[in-house]
């Protein structure tokens, strides 16, 4: 998977473009000019005050893809560690043995110990 810089991705140097080409318009003229909004998932994202447009979103799509975001996402949605700290934290041998904290407090009371980090 990709683990390079953003900004060393050639879609960064097209976003900062994009971003300097709307640095000198207003946002009260963007916000006049347009009502940019989108919805997915049961979530509705306004982005009229912002200055984002159809060509931005495109753009940062374009990083995503550049940075492996379609690999990583398959990854994390199958289960696999997605970072190389996920097998250091303190509740990794807990998830390993099947204990899930929203089973519930008794649980949660008989594994404390494992959770504890500090040196006694």
């Amino acid at each position: 998977m990709n683990t390079r810089s953003p900004t060393e991705c050639p879609a960064w140097a097209r976003l900062l473009a994009q971003a300097e080409s709307t640095r000198t318009v207003h946002l009260r003229d963007l916000f006049a000019s347009r009502k940019l909004v989108a919805k997915a998932a049961g979530v509705r994202y306004d982005f009229s005050r912002q200055r984002v447009d159809a060509m931005t979103l495109r753009l940062l799509a374009d990083l995503a893809g550049e940075r492996g975001f379609p690999e990583w996402r398959a990854a994390l949605l199958s289960g696999k560690p997605i970072n190389s700290t996920e097998s250091a934290l303190p509740g990794t041998p807990l998830l390993e043995r099947g204990f899930f904290p929203a089973r519930g407090a008794r649980d949660i009371g008989t594994h404390a110990h494992a959770w504890d980090t500090t040196e006694s």
